[in-house]
């Protein structure tokens, strides 16, 4: 699982950083050039998207997701681990019906054959990415409903150590 949030990350990262360089790319060509890069805000605003679902399925991992510690932190360890499991089910279920709708928008995408205004690029694979990225994140936080241990305030602490590499 590890492997997988590393992956997760990066890939997330990767995709932050294609953003940010074609933004950067197109607004130094507009001025420098009068001719910014085409199409380059719709691939921008489509590439944000995966990014952040990607980046979701980290962040679930480490439990540093946004949260209200003004309860948990006056609990136990017993009941701080029942509301961390009952706000990561929440999650996992909110997470997993996004990702079933997106199967569901993806879809109508790729049948209406949409695309970007001017290099009429194909919209569905953004989309499908972006979907793929919320599956993963679904699929994370409800791997982290099982390695969560009462001992433990992380998912990092808990989870069974990989001595492989």
């Amino acid at each position: 699982m590890k492997r997988l949030i590393v992956f997760l990350e990066w890939v997330g990262g990767g995709l932050l950083f294609i953003v940010m360089a074609l933004i950067t790319s197109s607004a130094f060509s507009r001025y420098a050039f009068s001719a910014p890069l085409v199409d380059s805000d719709d691939i921008a605003r489509l590439l944000l998207l995966p990014a952040i679902f990607f980046g979701l399925a980290g962040a679930c991992h480490h439990g540093e997701h946004i949260q209200v510690d003004l309860l948990w932190n006056g609990l136990g360890n017993a009941a701080r681990l029942q509301v961390d499991r009952f706000a990561t089910l929440c999650m996992a279920v909110i997470v997993g019906a996004m990702a079933y709708s997106a199967i569901g928008r993806v879809i109508d995408i790729f049948d209406s054959n949409v695309g970007t205004y001017e290099m009429r690029i194909p919209l569905w694979p953004f989309f499908a990415v972006a979907c793929l990225g919320l599956v993963l994140s679904a699929i994370v936080l409800v791997h982290r409903l099982f390695v969560m241990r009462p001992d433990t305030e992380t998912v990092d602490s808990a989870a069974p150590t990989d001595t492989t590499t």
